[in-house]
C-alpha cells in the first residue's frame, strides 16, 4: 500500500452551478486518493498499477466523479473539444470528462482504419508509437484540452500536442487523473497549464522507489457539508412554501402530498452523488412522506429501499416480532412506533436513512435504532428539507455523536415566519434533470452522419461513435441499452478498446457496475505485473493487435456479465470476449451494440455458441445490407413490447421466488419485490412503472391510497408518465387544515385530498400494487368524481384471483376479482391464479401473453 503525504491540495472553486460543488467535489477526490493509497501498487521503473479500479476494472463510479473533477478544472479554458490517445486507459476518463463539459471527445488510433478511406489525417509518432486522427476532427478553431489517466513521462501528451499543432488548433489544458513522479521526481514533464487530481511521488527527492511514496492530496476523512443546496428544491420552497402557524412549513404541493417526480429524480441523483464513497447497501426511509425521495435515492444507487411502517405504541405484536422503535410526528402531532421486519435489515449492512423533513430529529434518531437493534451500520443521514431552528440536528448528534459531517439536507431553513423563509445556499449542489431516450435516436444519428463502404462492408461512423464521440448520445443509448437488461442482473460489463469504450462506460455508470476493458495489446503495466488471460480474434488482419487481453482476476467466477460494443459486424470481437468469460467462468447474460450490421450474421454466430442468449441480443439500429445505393436501415427501434414481457417475466419469476402465504392474515406476504413488508427492489419497480405507463395516454395525475405498497408503484407510474403523483392521506394532517378536503372510505380507513390538487381538465390515472376486490381502487375513483376529474384507467402490478382476501369486505363476494367493478381500462402485469405447496402460483398477465405470442 502507499503512504499518504501531508502536502495539502486545494480544489479550485467551480465557476459554473452545473457542475459538482466544492465541498462535494473534495469527497470525491477524497474517495480517489483512498483508493490509491489502498490498493496501487508500485511495479518496477516506476510503473504505477491502478489496473483494479481506474483503467481495467473500472469503478465506474469513481471514473465519473473523475470526470467531473477534471472538468471542473479545465472549464475556464474554455475548451471546444477533448483529445485523447489511443489506448483506453486515456479515453476513460476523456469520456467521463466530455459528460460533464458537455463536448465531444476525439480519440486517436494506433493505425489508419480502413473506414477512413483516404480521408486526410494528422499523426504523429515518439518513441515507437503513432497516433492518428482525422483532420476533420480537429480544426484550427478548436480550443483543445487533451487527457490521460495516468501522465509519468508526457510521451503521449506530446504526440496529442504534435497533431494539434498540425491542424492549427490551440491546447489550451492537459489534465490526468494522477500525475507519476515515482520514475522522474516531482517536476511535470508538461508545459502549460497542468491539472492533475492526485501525485504520487517519492517522499523525499533521491529516495528509493519502492519505499513509502506519497499520495497528495492526503487522505482525510470523510466530512460532508452539513448543506448541499439543491437549487431546483430551494426555489419550490422558496416560490410555494408557505409558513403556517406552528412552525409548520407547506409544501404538499411537490413533496409529501403531491410529488413532483421530476424534482424528486433530481433530488435522488444529488444525493447519490453525494454519497457514492459511502459503500451504501440499503435505503431507510419511514412512511409516508419519507417514501418519494428514499426511492428516488435508492433507484439512483441501485440499492434495496426499506420503508418502516407505523404503528401505536401499544402493538405487542410488533414489539415482540420486529426490530420496533419509538418515534413521534411533528406534522400529526402524535406518538407512534416505527419498526421493519427482521428479514428487511441483515447484519453488518450499511445503510443511508433518507427523510423528507429533518425537524426535531425524532424520526432520524428512531430510524437510527432500527438499524442499531439489526446490528447494521448507519453511514449517513439525508434529509430534503431541514429546518435549523428546531435542532433536529442537534438532536441527533447528541444523542448519536459519530453521526457528525454525516448528516446532509437540500434545503436548510435557517429561520421562517409569515413574513418570509430564510434558506442557507452557502453550498449548491449539481441539480441536472434526467433526460428521456427516445427509442430511435441512435437510428436517425445513423441516418444523418453514418457512411457506408459497399466494397468491405464497412460503416464510417467517425463523426459522432467510434473516432469523435458524442456522449451525449452514448448516455441516451445506455438509458435504452439499461431498460433492455432490466432483468439481466449483470454484475459487469465487458468491452474491448477502443470504439466500445464509450458506450460501455455510460452503461457501466448507469447500472453502477465494474467496466473490464479488454486491451488490444499488452500494456506495460500488464507485460511488467503478469496474470493475464487473452483471447484472438478470429479473421483479424492485424497480428499485433488482434488479441484481447484483461487481467484474470478482473473477471470473477460468479461474474453475470453483459458484452458491449460499438458495432455488430461478424462477431468475431464478441466471440473473444464471450471467450475470456469462459476461461474464468463467469456467465453472459446479455450483449448489446449500437449497431448490428446484420448482412455479415454476427447474431448467428454468438447464437450458435451462446443460444441460451437468444433473447438477450440488442442491437440499437440495424443495417439490413449495403450497395451503391448507399446503407438501408431498420427504421423501427426494438418492439418496446419486447422490453414489456421481459419486465413481466422477471416480476412474475420474483413473486413465485418471494411471495409466502400468511395464513393467519389470509394474505400474502413479500419479502423484497412490491414493499407490503417493507423491503422492495426499485430498480424492478421502476421497470414495470415504465411499463404500465407506456399503456396509458394523456394522463395528467397519479393517484394512490396505500401508504407504502401502492405509493411506490404509483411513484414509478407517473415519474415514466412524467406527471405529478398523489397519495390519499388516512388522516388530515395540520397542513392541510382549512382546505376543502375531497374524502371516501376505503377498506383501510377513510381518505383524504386537498381538493386544489384535482379539476375537471385532469385526466386521472389510479395505481396500486394489487387489485383484489377493487374497494381501494373505487374509494380513489369516488374522490375523483367529486372533483370532476376523469378516470383515464387503472394499473396494478398484479391481479389476485384468489381467496387471499386479506382486508376484503365480507360483502364482497369471493369470486370477484375486483375489474368488473372498476367500469374502465385496468392493466395489470401479472396474474396471481392460484396457491400451490404454501405458494402463490403466478402468470404473466394474459394480455402480454397474447404480445409475446405476436
Amino acid at each position: 500500500p502507499l503512504c499518504s503525504s501531508i502536502e495539502a491540495f486545494i480544489v479550485g472553486q467551480c465557476p459554473s452551478s452545473r457542475l459538482m460543488a466544492l465541498e462535494v467535489q473534495s469527497l470525491a477526490l477524497n474517495a480517489l486518493t483512498k483508493r490509491i493509497q489502498d490498493e496501487a501498487e508500485v511495479l518496477p521503473d516506476g510503473i504505477l498499477r491502478v489496473a483494479d479500479f481506474l483503467n481495467y476494472r473500472v469503478d465506474p463510479v469513481l471514473m465519473d466523479s473523475c470526470g467531473a473533477l477534471l472538468a471542473n478544472r479545465l472549464m475556464d479554458a474554455k475548451p471546444t473539444k477533448i483529445l485523447a490517445g489511443c489506448s483506453s486507459q486515456g479515453l476513460l476518463p476523456a469520456v467521463a470528462a466530455s459528460r460533464h463539459l458537455e463536448m465531444p471527445v476525439v480519440f486517436a488510433y494506433p493505425s489508419v482504419p480502413e473506414t477512413w478511406n483516404g480521408d486526410a489525417t494528422f499523426s504523429a509518432t515518439l518513441q515507437g508509437r503513432t497516433h492518428w486522427v482525422l483532420s476533420s476532427a480537429i480544426c484550427a478553431e478548436d480550443r483543445v484540452v487533451i487527457i490521460d489517466d495516468v501522465v509519468s513521462t508526457g510521451t503521449t501528451v506530446s504526440a496529442l500536442k504534435t497533431i494539434c499543432e498540425k491542424a492549427g488548433a490551440k491546447v489550451v489544458g492537459v489534465g490526468a487523473i494522477i500525475h507519476n513522479c515515482l520514475a522522474n521526481g516531482r517536476g511535470s514533464p508538461i508545459e502549460g497549464k497542468f491539472e492533475s487530481l492526485a501525485k504520487v511521488s517519492k517522499p523525499s527527492a533521491g529516495g528509493p522507489v519502492d519505499v513509502k511514496p506519497c499520495i497528495a492530496p492526503a487522505v482525510q476523512q470523510q466530512q460532508l457539508p452539513e448543506v448541499v443546496a439543491a437549487d431546483v428544491l430551494t426555489e419550490r420552497v422558496m416560490r410555494e412554501g408557505k409558513v403556517l402557524p406552528g412552525n409548520l412549513l407547506k409544501v404538499y404541493s411537490f413533496v409529501n402530498h403531491q410529488v413532483d417526480t421530476r424534482l424528486m429524480d433530481m433530488c435522488g441523483q444529488l444525493l447519490a452523488r453525494v454519497f457514492a464513497g459511502f459503500g451504501v447497501q440499503k435505503v431507510l426511509t419511514a412512511q409516508t412522506g419519507g417514501l418519494p425521495p428514499a426511492h428516488a435515492v435508492a433507484t439512483a444507487l441501485r440499492v434495496p429501499l426499506v420503508c418502516a411502517r407505523e404503528t401505536h405504541e401499544n402493538d405487542e405484536v410488533v414489539m415482540q416480532t420486529m426490530y420496533s422503535a419509538p418515534s413521534e410526528s411533528f406534522t400529526k402531532k402524535k406518538k407512534l412506533v416505527l419498526y421493519v421486519t427482521k428479514e428487511a435489515l441483515l447484519p453488518g449492512e450499511v445503510v443511508l436513512v433518507v427523510d423528507d423533513f429533518l425537524a426535531t430529529g425524532t424520526t432520524g434518531v428512531a430510524l437510527h435504532r432500527l438499524v442499531e437493534q439489526a446490528k447494521a451500520e448507519v453511514t449517513g443521514m439525508a434529509f430534503l428539507v431541514e429546518k435549523r431552528f428546531q435542532d433536529g440536528r442537534g438532536k441527533i448528534l447528541r444523542e448519536l455523536p459519530h453521526l457528525n459531517g454525516r448528516i446532509v439536507s437540500l434545503a436548510c431553513i435557517e429561520a421562517m415566519s409569515t413574513e418570509g423563509i430564510s434558506l442557507d445556499c452557502k453550498v449548491v449542489g449539481d441539480c441536472k434533470p434526467i433526460q428521456p431516450a427516445d427509442g430511435k435516436v441512435m437510428i436517425n444519428r445513423v441516418l444523418s452522419s453514418a457512411q457506408g463502404h459497399q466494397g468491405r462492408g464497412m460503416i464510417n461512423a467517425s463523426s459522432f461513435l467510434n473516432h469523435v464521440v458524442d456522449t451525449r448520445l452514448m448516455d441516451q443509448a445506455a438509458t435504452l441499452l439499461a431498460k433492455r437488461f432490466v432483468d439481466s442482473r449483470a454484475t459487469a460489463v465487458l468491452t474491448a478498446e477502443m470504439s466500445g469504450v464509450a458506450p460501455a462506460l455510460a452503461l457501466a455508470i448507469q447500472l453502477r457496475v465494474p467496466l473490464i476493458c479488454a486491451r488490444r495489446e499488452l500494456s506495460k503495466v500488464m507485460a511488467v505485473a503478469g496474470g493475464t488471460i487473452s483471447a484472438k480474434v478470429e479473421g483479424s488482419t492485424d497480428s499485433a493487435r488482434g488479441t484481447l487481453h484483461i487481467f484474470r482476476d478482473h473477471l470473477r467466477k460468479d461474474d453475470a456479465v453483459l458484452l458491449i460494443d460499438d458495432i455488430l459486424g461478424n462477431g468475431a470481437t464478441t466471440m473473444a470476449l464471450q471467450n475470456l468469460c469462459d476461461q474464468v467462468g463467469a456467465t453472459v447474460v446479455g450483449a448489446g451494440f449500437l449497431v448490428e450490421k446484420v448482412f455479415q450474421h454476427g447474431r448467428g454466430k454468438i447464437l450458435a455458441a451462446r443460444p441460451q442468449i437468444c433473447d438477450s441480443i440488442v442491437a440499437l439500429t440495424k443495417v439490413l445490407s449495403m450497395d451503391d445505393q448507399g446503407m438501408k436501415v431498420f427504421r423501427c427501434p426494438e418492439p418496446a413490447r419486447d422490453t414489456w414481457v421481459r419486465v413481466a417475466t422477471d416480476l412474475v419469476r420474483r413473486m413465485s421466488k418471494e411471495v409466502e402465504i400468511d395464513a393467519a392474515a389470509n394474505a400474502m406476504k413479500f419479502r423484497s419485490v412490491l414493499g407490503q413488508h417493507m423491503s422492495m427492489d426499485p430498480v424492478l419497480l421502476d421497470a414495470c412503472g415504465d411499463v404500465l405507463a407506456a399503456q396509458f395516454a394523456g394522463v395528467t395525475k397519479v393517484l394512490t391510497g396505500a401508504p407504502v405498497q401502492g405509493l411506490s408503484v404509483a411513484y414509478v407510474v407517473a415519474r415514466h408518465s412524467e406527471v405529478p403523483m398523489i397519495f390519499a392521506r388516512n388522516t388530515v394532517p395540520l397542513t392541510m387544515k382549512g382546505q376543502r378536503i375531497l374524502s371516501a372510505q376505503a377498506p383501510t380507513g377513510m381518505f383524504n385530498v386537498s381538493g386544489e390538487f384535482f379539476g375537471p381538465s385532469d385526466r386521472v390515472l389510479i395505481a396500486d400494487d394489487f387489485l383484489a376486490s377493487g374497494q381501494t381502487a373505487l374509494a380513489l375513483k369516488q374522490i375523483c368524481e367529486e372533483a370532476g376529474a376523469t378516470i383515464a384507467g387503472y394499473a396494478f402490478l398484479a391481479l389476485n384471483r384468489t381467496q387471499l382476501v386479506g382486508q376484503r369486505p365480507a360483502s364482497v363476494a369471493l369470486n370477484s376479482s375486483g375489474r368488473e367493478a372498476l367500469g374502465a381500462k385496468v392493466v395489470v402485469l401479472a396474474d396471481v391464479v392460484g396457491i400451490a405447496a404454501g405458494r402463490c402460483e403466478v402468470k404473466v398477465a394474459e394480455w402480454l401473453q397474447r404480445v409475446s405470442v405476436a
